[in-house]
C-alpha cells in the first residue's frame, strides 16, 4: 500500500486531491485513521483513508474476477477494472 499512499500523498501535497468532496469523518472512523497515521508516519488522514477505500475497489474487483463471479458474458473484465480506475480519478483528482 506505500506506493499507492505515498502517491495520494504527493497528489494531496500538490493541491490536486479533492477530499474536500467526501464526506465528513466521524469520530470513531477519524480515531482509527489517528491509530494507523501514528505507525504510517506523515500522511495525512484523508490521504490513508482513501489508499484503503481504493485498495479495497480494486480489490473487490479482482476477487470477483478470480472466483468467477463476472457474469458469463464479460469476456473482458479488465474493461471493468480501467473503468474503475477512471472513475476513482475522476472522483479524486
Amino acid at each position: 500500500m506505500l506506493p499507492l499512499i505515498s502517491t495520494l500523498q504527493a497528489a494531496s501535497q500538490a493541491g490536486c486531491l479533492h477530499v474536500e468532496r467526501l464526506p465528513a469523518l466521524t469520530p470513531q472512523l477519524n480515531s482509527m485513521l489517528s491509530e494507523w497515521q501514528k505507525i504510517a508516519g506523515e500522511f495525512e488522514i484523508e490521504v490513508l483513508y482513501l489508499a484503503l477505500t481504493i485498495w479495497s475497489r480494486v480489490h473487490g474487483l479482482v476477487m470477483v474476477e478470480i472466483t468467477h463471479h463476472m457474469p458469463p458474458f464479460f469476456d473482458v473484465p479488465a474493461e471493468v477494472f480501467v473503468r474503475e480506475i477512471q472513475n476513482m480519478l475522476v472522483q479524486y483528482l
